[in-house]
């Protein structure tokens, strides 16, 4: 008898989450807002989007939804995702993704140098000495650290109003190198690949130097807080876990130059905490 019930338990629980799961069925098309971002996030529309765009796009297309691209810029993306306007934003951290919710699975991870100019003389060993003298160029709630020391300066420095310049645009890290070429900033600190990818495309590798701080933030897909962005989110894992197993999101990443080693089941970083 008692074995009998306990079949009869498991049906139900089959059952309802079956009801469940199709009560809850993807819409033909989400919204995803962008930032430009390149190799991660490039022209959507290109055969080389950027690989991240590629992982979304196989990912959603597996599904049966269309992702549909939409360039914003970060704070605007957010502001979007936040309100379920739009319905993802492509590589947030759990410092800057506002209200929304972050997908389980890491996707990428972000590793940051500090762009200065050929000629600026600077000191690896004593890097926030270093940056006292010079104007700081940032993007508006961005992330660099998880909240570590780098993340720290830079809001302190944006508490005092101190040498600091914020944009919040759509493609920035362009804006950026522009200003510095023109001296009107001396150092941005940004990651790698993308500063990498940036100063090659727009002519200005050879004017330039990254100086590498050993400093990084993890990135993960952010959703919609509402009954659709959880079960996107909950997909989007089940499939890039597939894609990590496989060796199929590694294979992505190296055809955009990008060289990470990502496993299934990354447990999201903690924040790190000030201390006076």
């Amino acid at each position: 008898m008692i074995k009998i019930l306990a079949y009869y338990c498991v049906l139900l629980t089959t059952l309802l989450g079956t009801a469940h799961a199709e009560s809850t069925q993807l819409p033909a098309k989400i919204t995803i807002a962008t930032d430009e971002w390149c190799p991660y996030i490039c022209d959507v529309t290109s055969d080389k989007p950027g690989y991240l765009v590629e992982v979304s796009k196989r990912v959603f297309r597996k599904l049966g939804t269309e992702p549909v691209f939409y360039p914003l810029g970060w704070q605007k993306s957010v502001d979007l995702v936040e309100k379920s306007q739009a319905q993802a934003i492509i590589a947030a951290s759990i410092t800057n993704h506002g209200k929304t919710i972050l997908s389980k699975e890491l996707i990428a991870i972000d590793r940051t140098v500090l762009v200065v100019r050929k000629d600026q003389l600077f000191d690896n060993d004593q890097v926030f000495n270093t940056l006292e003298s010079l104007i700081l160029g940032v993007i508006a709630n961005y992330t660099y650290d998880l909240n570590g020391p780098l993340d720290q300066y830079i809001a302190k420095r944006k508490s005092k109003n101190d040498r600091l310049v914020i944009l919040n645009h759509y493609a920035s890290v362009k804006a950026l190198l522009v200003m510095l070429n023109r001296g009107s900033i001396d150092v941005f600190p940004e990651n790698y690949f993308v500063a990498h990818y940036m100063a090659s495309s727009m002519g200005v590798m050879d004017k330039v130097n990254m100086h590498s701080i050993d400093r990084h933030d993890h990135l993960y897909m952010a959703f919609s807080p509402d009954e659709l962005g959880h079960t996107l989110r909950d997909a989007f894992d089940r499939e890039v876990r597939l894609l990590k197993d496989s060796g199929a999101l590694t294979s992505i990443m190296l055809s955009y130059g990008i060289e990470e080693h990502l496993t299934s089941h990354s447990d999201a970083p903690k924040l790190q905490t000030h201390k006076e």
